[in-house]
């Protein structure tokens, strides 16, 4: 199924909901509606019966004063009777026309509610207490104040007042106004409550300008969706152009669509497309890198041959000039003697490294206590040393007992050479849950910054008698053991730190003793 068909049933739902949901709120309000009115008219009937019980409470003497001060008196009793009604008026009124109205404490000034701007109601703020009676004089039903409607229906319900209590009701577009009548004595009670509607008395449907809402809601929902099929459709087009161009070169822009979430697909295509170009490129510099290791171990098996071919004769050589020397001679061939015994030496030292690197031979592992050994070497480097060596730290790990010396032998040398007199070199030995290392740190002027670059190459050295043979061939043991070997200058301190696994990454399961 097509994206465009889900969202023309996307649009049909809609249009389906909206219909469910207009009728369902329609009714809502209707019944709404009932349900106020119904709460009115029982508001309405407890209001006037509270009128009918408040005069019969009154004194017999009071009932039968003159009318201006019998009026005063029922003022000051509706007053107290709907005090606590909201939203209602009400009052008494006499069989020739006259009556006293109040106001409830709860009904503030409407000058546009049913009984109009004419009307002398209650000021904005209401009695501060619920006897307070609201203004007003005593005046005849026909008197100006109410509209017509409403004079004729309080005439109406006050004529027609029965020991029982009568409800009638007027429909206002905003408003039912339920008017409620019985009599008492010589007089009725009457009571008009106002109960607002929740919608329009022809319910929402009936509204023109619902109508028009909603079919403009319903024009904008499909609308947007055609308008949102026709950007769907541009940005799936751009996204396989996009494709296409990627497909011939990883590198290329792609075509960026106007839809904001099809550029954020553009844009990931993009760099998922370099990521792979990059990646392509490193597979190349590998591949590239892999042909020149290949290249170099030939060279290397190579270079083993030869320096072994080598050292046999310089055996023999430096054999005879012992011999020579032993038997003595002038000074000077004596001289070119020893000469020549050094340079063999120092040759023989460089096939030495060399036949060493070539090798490179797996002895058995073993666990090492990387502290006690550094101790240990640290005590024979330092016998005839200017400077003293201290330890500090522990670590443990699995490793070749031979490799681990040599390195540690050859950076205990190097900081001993270049540190200045008295000044104390440190091994710190420290270890994480995948590594055991050990920093040898010495007070020297260290490694000068042309150097530092091709610090671990072969014959690399700031000495002037060095052979730039002992940091390559222990950088090359521990990198061929997965280790790493770091230089840093840290403030006025040289730290050459070895790092090596805390058990061998290609020991098999059943030994990790190393035994």
């Amino acid at each position: 199924m097509s994206l465009r068909v889900l969202l023309s049933l996307v649009v049909a739902l809609a249009l389906a909901a909206l219909v469910v949901a207009v009728t369902a709120i329609a009714s809502a309000f209707d019944d709404s509606d009932a349900r106020a009115r119904q709460r009115g008219e029982e508001t309405a009937v407890a209001a006037v019966k509270g009128l009918v019980r408040a005069y019969r409470d009154l004194p017999a003497a009071t009932t039968i004063q003159p009318r201006a001060p019998l009026a005063e008196a029922l003022r000051t009793t509706a007053a107290t009777a709907l005090a606590s009604v909201i939203e209602t008026r009400g009052g008494y009124c006499w069989g020739d026309g006259t009556y006293v109205q109040v106001d409830s404490a709860t009904m503030h000034g409407r000058p546009d509610g049913p009984f109009g701007p004419d009307d002398h109601g209650p000021p904005d703020e209401p009695p501060p207490g619920p006897a307070a009676p609201a203004p007003g004089p005593v005046r005849p039903i026909d008197s100006p104040g109410p509209p017509p409607h409403i004079l004729a229906a309080i005439r109406a319900a006050c004529a027609s007042a029965t020991a029982d209590v009568a409800l009638s009701a007027i429909e206002g577009p905003r408003d039912v106004i339920i008017i409620a009548s019985q009599s008492v004595g010589p007089l009725a009670a009457f009571v008009t409550h106002i109960v607002p509607r929740s919608i329009g008395a022809t319910g929402v449907l009936g509204s023109p300008l619902r109508v028009v809402v909603l079919a403009l809601v319903t024009l904008a929902l499909i609308g947007l969706a055609l308008a949102t099929i026709i950007w769907l459709g541009r940005g799936v087009g751009d996204v396989n152009r996009t494709l296409a161009r990627l497909e011939q070169d990883l590198r290329a822009d792609p075509a960026m669509p106007r839809t904001r979430e099809f550029q954020a697909i553009a844009a990931r295509l993009r760099t998922m497309a370099r990521h792979l170009a990059d990646a392509r490129d490193r597979e190349r510099v590998l591949e590239r890198q892999i042909a020149h290791e290949t290249r170099l171990a030939s060279l290397g098996r190579t270079v083993a041959g030869v320096t072994h071919e080598i050292r046999n004769p310089l055996t023999g050589i430096k054999l005879l000039l012992d011999g020579m020397r032993r038997r003595g001679g002038d000074d000077r061939t004596r001289g070119e003697i020893a000469a020549c015994l050094a340079e063999i030496a120092r040759l023989d030292h460089v096939v030495s490294s060399f036949l060493g690197a070539a090798r490179d031979s797996r002895a058995p592992v073993e666990t090492i206590d990387l502290a006690a050994l550094a101790d240990e070497r640290a005590a024979l480097a330092a016998r005839g040393a200017a400077s003293t060596i201290a330890t500090e730290g522990e670590a443990q790990l699995v490793a070749e007992r031979d490799v681990v010396v040599r390195v540690l032998d050859n950076l205990i040398r190097n900081a001993l050479e270049a540190s200045p007199p008295g000044a104390p070199v440190t091994l710190r030995v420290s270890a994480d849950a995948e590594m055991a290392r050990c920093t040898v740190i010495d007070r020297g002027p260290g490694v000068p910054a042309s150097l530092v670059g091709d610090l671990f190459e072969p014959f690399v050295t700031s000495k002037p008698d060095g052979t730039g043979l002992g940091l390559w061939l222990s950088h090359a043991l521990v990198d061929a053991r997965d280790g790493d070997l770091r230089y840093a200058r840290v403030g006025d301190e040289t730290h050459f730190t070895v790092s090596l696994p805390r058990v061998p990454h290609d020991l098999p399961a059943d030994d990790p003793g190393g035994r």
